[in-house]
């Protein structure tokens, strides 16, 4: 094992990877190259060994790894855009793909032997560092050549911050996710000198769900849950999801649930939570993004209103815009437009989440009490 092989299962994984926005389930082939090549890079990291940090920097990371910012909010609401603002601020550290430690990482790691995870964990974050969001910017750490590679160098780094989190961290229940950042960091060169981060920020749809635990963990963490027209949410979901025939009622579930959950958080007034709605940011974006500066504690950069990924113009706030409006903010569309949604679908998002969305500011079709329970329990969704 060596550069060489890491340069050629590169090549492979890359000839798997489809140039524009991958649309529907990722195929095999490109599982089983990027499998390959995320192992092999994980065997010359741990051949070579951890990093070796001076004691200054171990505290400057251990320090940044307490300064949380997590964005949140329901698939399709907008965290993707707020996202690519925040990363290309020079006091951020922006993972930049999504966390999913709550979501799906958790339990996953549970499933697996517990001397398995640190490479489990590396392995997938290095395919993530690759894909992102599966779509372009690919390789965010550039290209390895037959003798150096950056994702060895980030799986180095990883290494030797879980050995630092394993002795430091212990105490925090999510101390694996923390190790994550600090190897992005390190790759992005934010620990330590004068590029380094105030704040690292992930961003995970659904994560509002799991508020508890994240405070717990990390009690001064920051949250921003971003809000959106229910009927865009919803659409915009289904047409997405048109390949993979997901029941649009499931959509409609986690909306409620997500909608209730928050307006429960907003009646104790905790002041680590800020409320945002999309159609703000997209309308009025340089007042949103100095509310946002002001809530997190950083300072307003005019470079808040390109949406980037590691530094990369990435495509708009829009999975259905054209290539020429990369980079850019576009505003809300009618909600009639390229509707997707049933009038019976319709029916019962009205039904699930009418009044929880006016209390957000969005007003929907009125329906009496009673029939807004049959339309959800004829759904099982009361």
């Amino acid at each position: 094992m060596g550069y060489q092989e890491i340069w050629q299962l590169e090549q492979a994984f890359d000839s798997q990877i489809f140039p524009g926005k991958q649309v529907g389930r990722t195929p095999q082939k490109q599982i089983d190259a990027g499998h390959k090549w995320a192992q092999a890079v994980w065997d010359q990291a741990t051949q070579e060994g951890a990093l070796t940090y001076s004691k200054e920097i171990i505290e400057q990371g251990l320090a940044l790894s307490q300064e949380a910012v997590y964005l949140c909010g329901v698939e399709r609401s907008g965290t993707t855009l707020l996202r690519n603002l925040l990363d290309n601020h020079s006091q951020l550290s922006v993972l930049p793909s999504e966390g999913t430690y709550y979501t799906h990482i958790t339990n996953k790691m549970k499933a697996i032997p517990a001397i398995d995870r640190k490479a489990y964990l590396c392995q997938e974050w290095l395919w993530r560092l690759v894909t992102s969001d599966h779509q372009p910017p690919f390789w965010l750490l550039g290209r390895s050549s037959e003798t150096t590679s950056a994702y060895v160098d980030f799986a180095r780094a990883f290494i030797s911050w879980w050995e630092q989190a394993e002795k430091h961290l212990e105490q925090i229940s999510a101390w694996p996710s923390l190790v994550v950042q600090l190897a992005w960091a390190h790759s992005c060169q934010q620990i330590s000198g004068s590029s380094a981060a105030k704040l690292w920020v992930d961003k995970t749809p659904r994560n509002e769900m799991y508020l508890q635990e994240i405070w717990q963990s990390l009690p001064k963490a920051k949250v921003i849950y971003i809000a959106r027209n229910p009927v865009a949410i919803i659409n915009s979901r289904k047409r997405m999801d048109a390949f993979a025939g997901t029941p649009t009622k499931h959509f409609i579930k986690q909306l409620r649930q997500s909608l209730q959950t928050m307006l429960r958080m907003q009646e104790s007034a905790d002041s680590r939570l800020l409320v945002l709605r999309y159609e703000d940011l997209v309308a009025k974006p340089t007042e949103t993004m100095q509310t946002i500066a002001n809530f997190i504690g950083i300072n307003y950069e005019a470079g808040l209103l390109v949406p980037t990924i590691k530094g990369q113009v990435t495509n708009s706030n829009s999975s259905f815009a054209t290539a020429e409006q990369a980079g850019s903010i576009l505003l809300e569309k009618s909600k009639q437009e390229n509707m997707a949604l049933t009038q019976a679908e319709l029916a019962l998002l009205y039904a699930s989440v009418g009044k929880q969305a006016l209390a957000f500011g969005y007003e929907m079709p009125s329906m009496s009490g009673l029939q807004a329970f049959w339309i959800r329990l004829k759904n099982g969704l009361l």
